[in-house]
């Protein structure tokens, strides 16, 4: 349930009332958040033990929190583990990896500020998402899998 306040700028979303939509294998998201006005997005992603991300470009700072699991990115020497928060700032490129010794799916939740730039092992241009496309692929999966789309993403 969502709860919004007469001047929308207060809001509460249970995170539970959610459905997990697949969106790669091994990659699994719920949207929690979408600004069209600034381009910020709130999401909460799961990766599958073992699961690499392809390396992408933030145009955009990003906030993680994890929740579950254990994670890294190639490029940096830290391992984030539930409770680790994680900065990184506009401009920053890197290649999510869930541990494959985590004992459980990896689950981290995002505050993803503008866009980002997908590229493959060779660097070649894959493509780019941002918080519209983001609630789009939601969408997409949901209505592939035949999962109703919640009410309540507060946009």
């Amino acid at each position: 349930m969502t709860t919004v306040a007469p001047d929308a700028i207060s809001a509460h979303l249970n995170t539970d009332d959610l459905p997990w939509a697949v969106w790669d294998e091994g990659v699994e998201a719920k949207m929690l958040r979408v600004s069209r006005e600034t381009g910020t997005w709130v999401i909460i992603n799961r990766f599958a033990p073992g699961k690499r991300i392809p390396t992408h470009h933030h145009d955009g700072a990003v906030h993680a929190y994890t929740l579950k699991g254990r994670w890294h990115y190639l490029e940096y020497d830290f391992v984030a583990s539930p409770g680790s928060f994680v900065f990184e700032q506009a401009g920053s490129t890197h290649t999510l990896e869930a541990m494959a010794d985590s004992e459980e799916p990896v689950e981290v939740f995002f505050v993803i500020e503008g866009g980002l730039i997908l590229y493959d092992d060779d660097g070649n241009y894959l493509g780019y998402t941002d918080a519209q496309m983001a609630l789009d692929m939601y969408y997409g999966a949901l209505d592939a899998a035949g999962i109703p789309r919640p009410t309540g993403i507060i946009e």
